[in-house]
């Protein structure tokens, strides 16, 4: 029996070496890549990641055309709102000039008539002179500047000359107006 026992626990140890070679030799196999219930868990899991990235990629597309169709309407609204906006300005704009236009019209053609009356009023008086505000004694007269000479050249020649043309001319008119 002793015996018996002996080749029970030679076999148990033989087996659990075996076993144990088999599981290293499954380990390396997983290690390396090679092993069928490695292998054919990660094809399920690459195809599905496959899967995943193309409709991602599908899905990103969409986004980004639903991105790029917001972003042209977006813009084509602005665009017709600032059209929009121009047309309504302009009009505006134009609006008010015309009626500034009529206005300044309706006011021309009040200060004619005005002015029509003004004039035919001031020519019944029996006066040939034009209308004068201030009569010539109260005007104020321009100042007189004296001492102010121009630099010594031909400048200075020609304002001798014209200030002796003008003092030949002076008497001359003063001895038409008196008598």
């Amino acid at each position: 029996m002793l015996d018996l026992e002996k080749q029970f626990s030679e076999l148990k140890e033989k087996l659990f070496r075996e076993r144990l070679s088999q599981l290293q030799v499954r380990l390396e196999e997983v290690g390396a890549e090679r092993a069928p219930e490695y292998t054919e868990p990660l094809g399920v899991l690459q195809r599905s990641l496959k899967i995943h990235i193309q409709v991602a990629g599908i899905y990103k597309g969409f986004c980004l055309d639903v991105i790029r169709n917001k972003y042209e309407c977006e813009l084509q609204g602005a665009k017709q709102h600032l059209e929009s906006e121009k047309l309504l300005l302009y009009d505006t704009l134009q609006g008010e000039l015309q009626e500034r236009m009529q206005r300044l019209e309706e006011d021309r053609q009040s200060l004619d008539i005005s002015s029509e009356w003004w004039d035919d009023k001031l020519h019944t008086r029996g006066s040939s002179r034009t209308w004068d505000s201030l009569p010539p004694s109260k005007r104020k007269k321009a100042p007189l500047v004296s001492g102010i000479l121009p630099p010594a050249g031909p400048e200075r020649e020609d304002w001798t000359a014209i200030k002796k043309a003008r003092a030949a001319v002076s008497p001359q008119k003063r001895q038409s107006d008196g008598p």
